[in-house]
């Protein structure tokens, strides 16, 4: 285990929990290149969000973590992040604002 396979963890909601415990093990690295989170990683959080496995706010926190941290590079995802954490942007985040998000989200990882 390594700070960038945790930060992947939480990244894409593996055992988040368990990586944010584990973190703490391992000293940051100040010269250590920011963990890039692709559009496929977007898509496989807003899935998850998508079928009830996480909710609204863990959603809205999960993209403050993204833009906010230098040890995750989100600038590809930059549009998508500020939607996410300013939900009220979008009246709110519903099955069907994320599921427009997710089907737009498949054409570009699909290109």
């Amino acid at each position: 285990m390594t700070r960038d396979s945790l930060l992947r963890q939480i990244i894409l909601f593996d055992q988040p929990d368990t990586a944010w415990r584990h973190l703490a093990d391992f000293p940051r690295l100040e010269d250590a290149p920011a963990i890039l989170v692709e559009k496929s990683m977007l898509l496989h959080v807003l899935e998850l969000f998508y079928r009830n496995l996480i909710d609204e706010d863990a959603l809205t926190d999960w993209a403050d973590l993204i833009s906010h941290s230098d040890e995750i590079e989100g600038r590809s995802i930059d549009d998508y992040l500020y939607a996410l954490a300013n939900p009220e942007l979008m009246g709110g985040l519903t099955q069907d604002s994320v599921g427009k998000i997710i089907m737009i989200l498949q054409s570009e990882v699909a290109d």
